[in-house]
């Protein structure tokens, strides 16, 4: 039997269907061929106060000849309505030696220091590449440092010391990425043999002339090159900071909000190689659309990689009896990382609709259980700019449940009687029988027996370690050992020897640590801390704290699934939410839906990272984090789904971008991230919750050896 149709899934990724082979009943695909080194046209979105919006088409004007120059009536022709502007330029450049006129750059530093913001040098430059071909000149940096310091300080003389300065700055970690390229390309070749009795040849002489390409390079900057100085934290790109923030008191600055521009300039990226495939699992309705145009607009232009695919939508794990899931399951012990789509559990109106032989089980739990994972639901954090309903929880609260928890018996009986609890060994020991209720009140009542195994509480114990240690954040253990002093007693103690055993020193190394927590003090403490850290909890108490946590945070669009085996080698990642119905049917009828599409990217985002941590690839983690990055600076810079568009404007919002737009908008920025270096985000750990568990060291010392 075929897992896979390999004509219905080259129609549905639009590659060529000779670039799939059937392999033991699975296919594996290549990502569509595309050149390997691509340019892209950026559009830099540039925020200017209302005082330089009214300068729009002389900025233009100088923008398209930056070499010109324009006397104060030249700018007044071209900008009618922004005469006290125009007076304010040359009121302030009065001293400079320019003979009556301004330049491009002079505009650009009146620009840059007329913002009030430090921020503003983010923009820096895309303004300054006035020809869009991707890099600056040295000359081109001095000029616009040097006029403003001139702007601040009206002082030729100082402002030639400090662009000296600040251009020696920048051009010093010019120099640094250059190097440290050329140690990456530059491999060592072995001496070629000389046969005996000969000369060995001596080298050429290195030519002492400059190529024109050479020189460009030594004297130019690229965008990532401006970035890493830009955010490198020296002396004096922290001044012209300071001085982007200071308005000089020639200039009369409105507060009210101004306009953004888009300028644009080349890029070009490389495609990344990934050396070993991914599982991808497909899935159903509305999440099965957004999974295609994922890859098709944020993966396929940038990576080139092999992708193991199963089908997981109901109809085929129908047609195959499920047997599809059971290769995923496999692939994914094979290649350590699945990718998964959300899929559909049917019920009783879904085996109607699709015509299905029976109400199959979640794939996700045959999958969990091959790798002998546990589950994390992990949020996504957007910052200030959509707030959860706690706003103050500005780090990520991770849950990890124990989901292998044993099945629970229940009885219910009539009348009076003995409640007792027996366990049986298979060997000639005695069995062990203890009274746990005597029932006398007549109506009867109910009872429940369940158990656990160590080793389903081992595998549990180092799946959290084990993340805790991926996402390098502190993990905590919540249960009720005060009450439970045997059944809870075990995950405690389990928990605290194996960290004391094995995971302590590694802890500490990484500045994070491990703590257990009475249930109900756990989730005090939660709520009042900001967040930031692993919280391990039993089966139950996961079920519910697992939704908490998402409320707190947005709810369910907001979250991604992590299920990492015991050993941290394996993981499968998952949209939290489901397939998405609701919105399905909207599709069906050819309407219009604004689909939060987040919680899929992030499963990709992960996925793609934990790839990158077992290849050792760092483009591939460089990559992901710009997704991240990308994702959070487009809902950020305002472009919502309708769902974030009413939490951060409540049931009147009437502005929301369609589902292809949100992620039209989330490609331009991740080609914008992708062209600067990441920003660096230390994160910076909570202290640990203070005060002591009453009960706690009792119920351990209960807990028999």
């Amino acid at each position: 039997m075929r897992f896979l149709r390999p004509r219905d899934v080259a129609r549905h990724f639009l590659v060529p269907r000779h670039a799939w082979q059937q392999r033991f009943g699975f296919a594996i695909y290549h990502t569509p061929q595309t050149p390997q080194e691509l340019e892209w046209v950026l559009e830099h979105p540039v925020r200017v106060t209302p005082w330089m919006a009214r300068l729009r088409p002389a900025f233009d004007a100088l923008r398209a000849d930056p070499g010109r120059e324009m006397a104060r009536f030249e700018l007044a022709d071209i900008c009618p309505g922004a005469v006290p502007e125009i007076d304010g330029i040359f009121r302030t450049f009065r001293s400079y030696p320019r003979n009556g006129k301004v330049s491009y750059t002079e505009v650009c530093a009146m620009m840059f220091v007329a913002s009030g913001r430090q921020d503003m040098l983010e923009s820096w430059f895309p303004v300054l590449d006035d020809d869009g071909d991707g890099i600056i000149s040295r000359e081109q940096l001095a000029s616009a440092i040097h006029a403003m310091y001139y702007v601040r300080y009206q002082d030729v003389e100082y402002a030639d010391l400090k662009t000296r300065q600040a251009v020696n700055e920048a051009m010093q970690v010019h120099s640094a990425t250059q190097a440290a390229r050329s140690s990456d390309t530059e491999k060592p070749q072995a001496d070629a043999e000389v046969p005996k009795g000969e000369t060995p040849p001596t080298a050429a002489p290195e030519s002492p002339t400059e190529t024109e390409s050479e020189k460009l390079q030594r004297e130019c900057l690229t965008l990532e090159q401006f970035t890493q100085w830009l955010r490198g934290g020296g002396r004096h790109i922290c001044e012209l900071h300071k001085l982007a923030a200071l308005p000089p008191t020639s200039l009369t600055i409105s507060s009210d909000k101004g306009e953004t521009w888009t300028l644009p300039a080349k890029m070009k990226f490389a495609k990344i190689n990934v050396d070993n495939p991914v599982v991808e699992m497909d899935g159903d309705e509305m999440s099965r659309i957004l999974w295609l145009l994922i890859k098709q607009k944020l993966i396929f232009p940038f990576l080139t990689m092999d992708i193991d695919y199963y089908d997981l939508s109901v109809t085929f794990r129908d047609e195959t009896d499920d047997q599809v899931t059971t290769g995923a399951a496999k692939a994914l012990s094979k290649h350590h990382v699945g990718i998964k789509c959300a899929t559909m559990t049917p019920d009783g109106d879904r085996v109607l609709e699709y015509n299905l032989k029976k109400m199959w089980k979640s794939p996700t739990s045959l999958l969990r259980n091959a790798i002998g994972g546990t589950t994390f639901w992990t949020p996504i954090v957007l910052g200030p700019a959509v707030p959860g309903i706690l706003p103050h929880w500005v780090k990520p609260i991770v849950v990890g449940r124990h989901t292998e928890e044993g099945s629970a018996m229940e009885l219910t009986c009539d009348g009076p009687g003995t409640f007792k609890i027996m366990f049986e060994p298979n060997d000639e020991g005695k069995a062990k029988e203890q009274a746990a209720f005597e029932l006398s009140a007549n109506g009867g009542g109910v009872m429940l027996g369940t158990y656990n195994t160590r080793e389903s509480v081992e595998k549990f114990a180092r799946c959290c370690f084990e993340h805790a240690l991926h996402m390098e954040m502190p993990l905590y253990f919540s249960s009720k050992a005060n009450i439970l002093g045997r059944f809870d007693g075990l995950f405690v103690d389990v928990f605290n020897h194996l960290y004391h055993d094995k995971y302590r020193k590694v802890f500490e190394e990484k500045g994070i640590w491990f703590e257990t927590r009475l249930i109900d003090d756990m989730v005090a403490q939660a709520m009042r801390s900001s967040g930031g850290f692993v919280w391990a909890c039993k089966s139950y108490d996961g079920d519910v704290q697992s939704d908490f946590v998402a409320q707190g945070f947005g709810g369910v669009t907001l979250m991604s699934s992590v299920t990492m085996s015991s050993d941290g080698t394996t993981m499968l990642v998952e949209a939290a939410h489901g397939s998405i119905t609701k919105h399905y049917r909207a599709h069906q009828k050819s309407e219009v839906t604004s689909t939060n599409p987040l919680s899929c990217i992030y499963a990709w985002i992960h996925g793609l990272r934990h790839r990158a941590r077992l290849d050792g690839n760092a483009r591939l983690a460089h990559f992901s984090q710009a997704l991240e990055e990308a994702c959070v600076a487009t809902v950020q810079n305002g472009h919502l789904t309708r769902d974030l568009a009413v939490r951060v404007h409540g049931d009147g919002a009437t502005e929301w971008l369609q589902t292809e737009e949100m992620l039209n908008a989330v490609a331009r920025e991740l080609r914008l991230t992708l062209s600067k270096p990441l920003w660096n985000r230390p994160f910076v750990q909570a202290a640990p919750f203070e005060g002591q568990i009453e009960g706690l060291d009792r119920a351990i010392n209960r807990i028999d050896s």
